[in-house]
């Protein structure tokens, strides 16, 4: 079956749950008959089409899955996914880049890694800072515009 065809059906039932109900993967995948090599391909899909077409955010959360335009659960699952990567690009760092030591400046490459991935980890220590001071998202109301009246 299509990636698209189940990233549609993966889409309607995370949508009809409702935007407070997580819902596992485990039964996405059993009502929309997908194995776990489509369910990936789907999500990725989705968060690369369906989500931008559709006007609305699915998050993955521990295994769990919703479709949600709140933007504090938004901004809670990007604060949890640059954690993720920050803690990844560390591990690049201690367990890929430092063992080489002093000796890192003789290989151009792993010299330009080492100096591009401390600029994202500031980067990330920055946002984080930034966003600790903010307060939780709070949709702002849109003003109506007003209709004009015809006379006749």
């Amino acid at each position: 079956m299509p990636t698209q065809h189940l990233a549609g059906l993966a889409w309607q039932v995370c949508e009809a749950a409702g935007e407070d109900v997580l819902v596992p993967r485990e039964k996405i995948m059993g009502d929309i008959g997908a194995t776990y090599n489509q369910f990936t391909r789907l999500k990725a899909y989705i968060w690369d089409f369906i989500a931008r077409e559709k006007g609305k955010v699915f998050i993955a959360f521990r295994g769990a899955y919703i479709v949600t335009t709140d933007p504090a659960k938004v901004a809670e699952n990007i604060k949890w996914k640059l954690t993720r990567i920050r803690t990844e690009l560390k591990r690049m760092l201690t367990g890929s880049i430092e063992p080489f030591g002093d000796q890192v400046a003789q290989y151009e490459v792993l010299k330009l890694y080492q100096d591009d991935i401390s600029y994202m980890l500031r980067q990330a220590e920055r946002m984080e800072l930034a966003a600790r001071g903010l307060p939780e998202p709070v949709k702002i109301p849109q003003r109506k515009r007003p209709t004009k009246s015809r006379r006749r």
